[in-house]
């Protein structure tokens, strides 16, 4: 896991936090903090629809469930790099684990100081094309490059989103350029 380090898990949904909680009371594990709140583009609040399933939970309500079956909640929102710019600590951020059913549209706007600054491995599970874009942003901006878990090929056309087969889609794992060579593939 990290064991000289710090799990920091973003979970706004309830039920889902309370699984989460519960999983690791059960568990020595003491190094994993779980925040009620979202991680979006910049703090606030905002409305989370949570559907009959707890992969269905999102920011979109379509997302969440057809017909007007999801429920919705307002959560309090953060971005990564106004969380991190409170904390004290003289760590820094090495990893991101981000499956967030759509919001990694907003979450990953929110994290780009410490794109910048930390150069963190991250992996995003898209979810649609605008989560696509939001990566392909990152790539692009941040000086990245993807790696797709899916298929196991490196993502040589970053401009380009689904349909596009050397585009960015599914899941990507992001590297700092400079870190290529740390990886065995």
């Amino acid at each position: 896991m990290a064991p000289n380090g710090q799990v920091i898990s973003f979970e706004p949904a309830p039920e889902t936090r309370g699984m989460l909680q519960e999983t690791l009371a059960a568990n020595p594990l003491r190094n994993i903090r779980v925040e009620a709140k979202a991680v979006g583009e910049k703090s606030g609040t905002m409305d989370l629809f949570i559907g009959s399933h707890h992969h269905q939970s999102s920011f979109d309500p379509v997302w969440a469930g057809s017909g007007g079956t999801a429920t919705r909640i307002s959560v309090p929102v953060t971005s990564l790099d106004e969380y991190w710019a409170t904390l004290e600590t003289t760590h820094f951020v090495q990893f991101i684990k981000m499956d967030i059913e759509g919001g990694g549209v907003f979450a990953l706007k929110g994290a780009k100081a410490i794109f910048e600054k930390h150069r963190p491995l991250a992996i995003v599970e898209s979810h649609s094309p605008d989560e696509d874009r939001a990566i392909s942003n990152v790539l692009m901006d941040h000086a990245y490059l993807g790696f797709r878990v899916d298929n196991r090929t490196w993502v040589s056309k970053p401009e380009a989103t689904h349909p596009e087969p050397q585009g960015v889609w599914g899941t990507i794992l992001l590297v700092p350029k400079e870190k290529r060579g740390l990886l065995p593939w």
